[in-house]
């Protein structure tokens, strides 16, 4: 039981701490291109960010996409590539 409940608080912290990142990449957005995206529509793997928005919105994130680059370096958050 011990290493169930070891496994169990492992897989929590992974989802915590990938809640709280999609939200600091939501809130820079936000900021940056001050339009509001949900955590549900961002996906980020390996450094890779993806979107599921409108083609407009998506247009609007590529067009500020250095910008957010270097606001997510300053803030060492692990996204290389937005897509």
């Amino acid at each position: 039981m011990n290493i169930f409940d070891a496994l169990l608080s492992q897989i929590k912290q992974k989802v915590d701490t990938e809640g709280a990142l999609k939200q600091v990449v939501c809130t820079v957005i936000a900021d940056t291109i001050h339009t509001t995206i949900s955590i549900d529509n961002i996906k980020l793997k390996d450094g890779i960010l993806t979107f599921s928005v409108s083609p407009t919105l998506k247009s609007l994130i590529l067009l500020k996409k250095e910008t957010l680059l270097e606001v997510f370096q300053k803030k060492d958050i692990p996204v290389r590539t937005i897509r």
